[in-house]
């Protein structure tokens, strides 16, 4: 059977993990989630940049080089775009792996190695795990509902924008030659005497 590694395959099999109830499949459940994480900022940087996959796995490296190229967020952002064919309003979501996600990945590292006996021991230590596992789990279903992989993005000197989806999630009603309009909010970055520079919230 194929072994699936795109973020929502780990994340399905991170729930699966977790829903047996059992420790040891716990720990199980933190590596499909940890992973999942991972996947889903190679997902973001991939669709940023022409570099091929590499293996990078420091979920804040691949948080920070996301951040180089499409803004820090850590709310969702919403695109609407207007089909003047259809006369439809079709709203189109990227949604970030918040700073709180990355933090959890990040301890959740310190449970996939060889665990001290007296750290297993400690009452809390299963409770800890289940609390950062459910809380990843919710944060990550969360960053993979969105359709976009990047936020409106628009060539350089140019005004031809581009959206970039996630898998199966190009919409079938847009075709080659489409009138659409969008709708965003925009916040003033700068103003000159040359004039203003806008970036969508």
């Amino acid at each position: 059977m194929k072994y699936k590694v795109r973020s929502r395959d780990y994340l399905s099999r991170a729930k699966e993990e977790r829903n047996a109830n059992e420790t040891a499949r716990l720990f199980y459940s933190a590596f499909e989630l940890r992973a999942g994480v991972e996947a889903r900022l190679h997902e973001y940087r991939d669709a940023t940049r022409n570099k091929r996959r590499d293996n990078t796995w420091q979920v804040r490296t691949l948080k920070r080089e996301i951040e180089n190229i499409v803004e820090k967020r850590e709310l969702p952002v919403t695109i609407t775009i207007h089909d003047s064919e259809t006369g439809k309003h079709y709203p189109f979501r990227y949604v970030p792996v918040s700073d709180e996600l990355k933090s959890i990945a990040e301890r959740l590292g310190e449970y996939l190695h060889c665990i001290p006996s007296l750290k297993v021991e400690y009452a809390g230590f299963e409770v800890e795990l289940q609390g950062l596992v459910d809380k990843g789990i919710a944060l990550l279903s969360e960053a993979i509902s969105g359709e976009l992989l990047a936020p409106l993005m628009f060539k350089r000197n140019s005004l031809t924008g581009i959206l970039i989806f996630d898998e199966g999630k190009v919409p079938q009603a847009f075709k080659d030659g489409n009138e659409i309009s969008f709708e965003a909010k925009f916040v003033v970055v700068s103003k000159s005497e040359e004039g203003i520079t806008l970036k969508i919230t």
